[in-house]
């Protein structure tokens, strides 16, 4: 296992052809620095589940802007109150909204984890 993370890295990596030694470490995981970046950010550790909505969310926002029900199960609607309750977003199936600061904490989290996930020199550029 190679330190930082499990990945064997070459200084004109791009992100591709990266191999990944540690099975536990792979796109869209839940890491020790996404929960870093979390309760910096909003103040607590997010979960799994957590984490698999802000991609959602994410994308929702950037198309109709709306949830569709039929895409988010009991327990996500759980998660979507617990935002609405913490001040993070407005609304949901008729039209959501969120803060900029929420937003800016999706684009944070899903960084690390579906785009910089397998790439240690990046995830150390955290601010």
């Amino acid at each position: 296992m190679v330190a930082g993370g499990g990945v064997k890295m070459n200084k004109n990596n791009t992100g591709r052809n990266l191999k990944i030694e540690d099975n536990s470490i792979g796109r869209g995981m839940l890491t020790t620095d996404i929960n870093n970046v979390a309760k910096l950010m909003i103040g607590r550790g997010i979960s799994q589940k957590e984490l698999r909505l802000i991609v959602y969310v994410q994308y929702v926002m950037c198309n109709d802007r709306k949830i569709k029900p039929l895409c988010v199960n009991q327990e996500e609607r759980g998660i979507l109150a617990k935002w609405k309750k913490e001040g993070h977003i407005e609304g949901g199936a008729s039209g959501l909204a969120v803060t900029k600061h929420f937003w800016d904490f999706m684009c944070e989290v899903i960084f690390l984890g579906y785009v910089g996930y397998d790439n240690p020199e990046i995830i150390g550029d955290l601010r």
